[in-house]
C-alpha cells in the first residue's frame, strides 16, 4: 500500500515492532515479476504482500527465500500449492 493510505501501516509497523527489514522496492522491479523474485531471492525477503494478479503469477516461480506470501485485492483464480 502506498504511504498515504491508512493500511499501509498494517504492513510497516509488525515488521518494525520484531526488528525486521522493511524493503521498499523500486517500482521498476514491483511491476516485473521476474526482477521481483530475483530481489527477494538475492535479499533473502521472508514475507511478503502481492495484489492477487501478481500473486497467480509469482507463485509460478520457483522461490525458497519466502516464508509467507500474502495476497488480496481479488479473488485468487488460481492457486499452486507452495511451501509458503
Amino acid at each position: 500500500a502506498g504511504f498515504g493510505f491508512d493500511a499501509s501501516i498494517w504492513e510497516m509497523f509488525p515488521t518494525w515492532t520484531i526488528g525486521a527489514e522493511l524493503h521498499v522496492i523500486d517500482e521498476a522491479i514491483r511491476l516485473d515479476i521476474v526482477r521481483l523474485n530475483d530481489y527477494f531471492e538475492t535479499n533473502g525477503v521472508t514475507i511478503t504482500f502481492l495484489p492477487t494478479q501478481l500473486a497467480e503469477q509469482f507463485v509460478e516461480l520457483e522461490n525458497t527465500s519466502l516464508r509467507v506470501l500474502l495476497t488480496g485485492g481479488d479473488k485468487l483464480k488460481r492457486a499452486v500449492k507452495k511451501p509458503y
